[in-house]
C-alpha cells in the first residue's frame, strides 16, 4: 500500500528532523525513501520533489562528490528525463490529434 508507506516514511522523516535537525543525511535518506514510493506508484513529479530535497541536504552535509549526493543527482536527472519524455509524448499526441482534424 503506497499511501501507508508514504505515511510511515513521512513520520520517520519528521522524527528524524526532531532528533537531528532538518539538514542531516538521515533526513535526506528519509526523503529518498518517500521519493522511491512515489516513483514506484508512478508519481514522478512528487518523486522528483523528494529526491531534490534529498540532493540538497546531501550536498550541504556530505559535499557534491559523495556517493549519496551523486546517486541522488543521477536519480533527479533520470526522473527529469522521464518527465520530459512524458511531456514530449503528450505534445506529440496532441499534435497528431490536430493533424487528424
Amino acid at each position: 500500500n503506497f499511501d501507508l508507506a508514504i505515511e510511515i516514511f513521512t513520520e520517520v522523516r519528521n522524527i528524524k528532523c526532531g532528533e537531528v535537525g532538518k539538514i542531516h543525511p538521515e533526513v535526506a535518506s528519509a526523503h529518498k525513501r518517500i521519493g522511491n514510493v512515489h516513483y514506484q506508484r508512478g508519481d514522478l513529479a512528487s518523486a522528483q520533489k523528494e529526491y531534490r530535497q534529498a540532493l540538497s541536504i546531501y550536498e550541504q552535509t556530505l559535499g557534491k562528490e559523495h556517493q549519496s549526493t551523486t546517486s541522488s543527482r543521477a536519480i533527479v536527472e533520470k526522473i527529469g528525463e522521464e518527465l520530459g519524455q512524458k511531456e514530449l509524448a503528450q505534445i506529440t499526441s496532441v499534435g497528431s490529434l490536430f493533424k487528424q482534424i
